[in-house]
């Protein structure tokens, strides 16, 4: 799934989103657990956009 999101899923939406709204859009994805990724964000790191798995 990384793969597929990196490679052409966030640079297609990127693109899209460029076409129709003169906005650049960047992603910055991390597949860390999600203690990790919990951790991080409450340490300060930006985050939009969190999705915890239950």
């Amino acid at each position: 799934m990384k793969e597929s999101l990196e490679k052409s899923i966030y640079p297609g939406f990127a693109a899209k989103w460029k076409a129709d709204h003169g906005q650049e859009v960047r992603f910055t994805s991390s597949f860390a657990g999600s203690e990790t990724i919990t951790n991080q964000i409450l340490q300060g790191v930006k985050a939009d956009i969190a999705r915890m798995k239950s």
